[in-house]
């Protein structure tokens, strides 16, 4: 049985730090005054009104609202319909979460075909979160062939841009040698960056490294010298 997609595909679902995509139309910034005082009846007003007039990014936040139930029932459905809308309408954000409610069958039937082409879709866009997301995938196995190629690739893409999941799963590969030859300078950088945002794990990683070091692996310690950490 293959695994679902990870927990953390979720997380891309919460808002903060937005950039919008739309010009704001005064329906739009009077629902965005009300949901920041968490008003939420009024501010999904206010966001119903601003769909009507393609806001995208209006109907991410619909979809956001019925996801988590503020301001209305949760129901994954209607979160499912707005996040389609919005994604439709090429926003990165409802791409991906619309990835996401596909790949864990929430409002919809469990499609990892159609997960995987929103993912890619946002991973396009140079969203981080999808493009960790489209990594699992191939990593995976799901809704697509198994690539560890592409696996690394976005992966990669998304460890760049800081997003320390990928940047952990990437050292991992690097370590265990999937579909890459073994190579603990690039594993120990990555787990380095993860480790330096709090990673647990990828500080464990570490230390199992520098174990093997200990226990005269020569390429542990080659590594590890290279990327500067004595022990």
């Amino acid at each position: 049985m293959k695994k679902l997609l990870p927990l953390i595909a979720l997380l891309s679902l919460f808002i903060a730090n937005f950039s919008f995509a739309d010009t704001p139309n005064k329906d739009f910034e009077t629902a965005m005054k009300y949901y920041d005082q968490q008003n939420y009846q009024s501010a999904k007003n206010y966001f119903e009104k601003s769909s009507k007039q393609n806001n995208s990014t209006a109907q991410l936040y619909l979809g956001f609202m019925y996801y988590l139930g503020q301001g209305v029932k949760q129901d994954y459905q209607q979160a499912f319909k707005w996040y389609k809308k919005s994604a439709e309408q090429g926003l990165a954000r409802a791409q991906n979460n619309l990835a996401t409610m596909y790949g864990k069958g929430l409002g919809v039937t469990q499609d990892y075909q159609q997960a995987f082409k929103w993912y890619r879709k946002a991973a396009e866009q140079s969203h981080a979160h999808a493009q960790y997301n489209l990594a699992f995938m191939y990593a995976e196995g799901q809704g697509v062939a198994q690539n560890y190629q592409q696996a690394i690739k976005w992966y990669k893409k998304s460890a760049e841009q800081g997003y320390t999941y990928a940047q952990y799963n990437l050292a991992s590969i690097y370590e265990k040698g999937k579909g890459v030859v073994k190579d603990y300078q690039q594993a120990i950088k990555w787990y380095k960056k993860a480790a330096k945002q709090h990673d647990h794990k990828a500080r464990f990683a570490i230390r199992q490294i520098i174990r093997k070091a200990i226990n005269g692996d020569k390429k542990a310690q080659e590594a590890l010298k290279e990327q500067g950490i004595k022990y």
